[in-house]
């Protein structure tokens, strides 16, 4: 079992201590990769299970990715039902294989 960073912080948590603690841990890979934040590959969100029954709009680590990172590439209605139907440990997170580019905000340096 492959376990990422966010097994290893404490419970409950923010996206702004998650993105500072990769930002200081990993901070070569950031160079390397200027503002993409690969979240995946760098193990944040290597593993994580959807405890909302894919109700994502009730989410809040869902909805702060949506907030930081802006738009993603939505799954059909026919993909979530077919998670649904999954046993509960192995109903990943949707947010767990998706690569984050982190939105400009207009002014903002």
């Amino acid at each position: 079992k492959r376990l990422g960073l966010l097994d290893y912080l404490a419970k409950p948590f923010k996206v702004e201590d998650l993105e500072k603690t990769i930002g200081g841990a990993l901070a070569e890979v950031e160079e390397e990769v200027g503002r993409k934040h690969l979240w995946l590959e760098l193990g944040a969100v290597s593993y994580r299970l959807c405890d909302r029954n894919y109700e994502c709009g009730s989410c809040a680590f869902a909805q702060d990715i949506q907030d930081r990172f802006g738009t993603i590439a939505v799954i059909g209605e026919d993909e979530i039902a077919k998670l649904k139907q999954l046993p509960g440990g192995q109903r990943l997170c949707r947010y767990a294989s998706v690569h984050f580019v982190k939105k400009e905000k207009p002014g903002l340096d």
